[in-house]
């Protein structure tokens, strides 16, 4: 296996797991009356999640919905990281 199938194995596999957190954060959001959707409105859907977690007073529950919109701009800190480093060594 060469080192260029491990990177994009990482590519896919963060793209994989971003996708798959911002479904549960638009999920949430849907619950608790924001409009969302699946197709669109991705920076939206982060500023509601933000009004979501300042409105919710249970703490554990805003604990997990802070680890979630967390988790979900990390992934797109690698996903931009990943970019650059393909366009630097391309």
């Amino acid at each position: 296996m060469t080192e260029s199938f491990y990177f994009w194995l990482i590519a896919f596999s963060t793209m994989l797991l971003l996708n798959i957190q911002w479904f549960r954060v638009v999920t949430v959001l849907k619950k608790n009356g924001f409009k969302s959707s699946y197709f669109f409105g991705y920076f939206s859907d982060i500023r509601n999640m933000r009004k979501l977690i300042n409105a919710t007073p249970d703490q554990k529950i805003k604990k997990r919905y802070s680890r979630m919109l967390t988790s979900m701009l990390l992934l797109n800190a690698v996903i931009v990281l990943l970019v650059i480093i393909t366009m630097v060594f391309s």
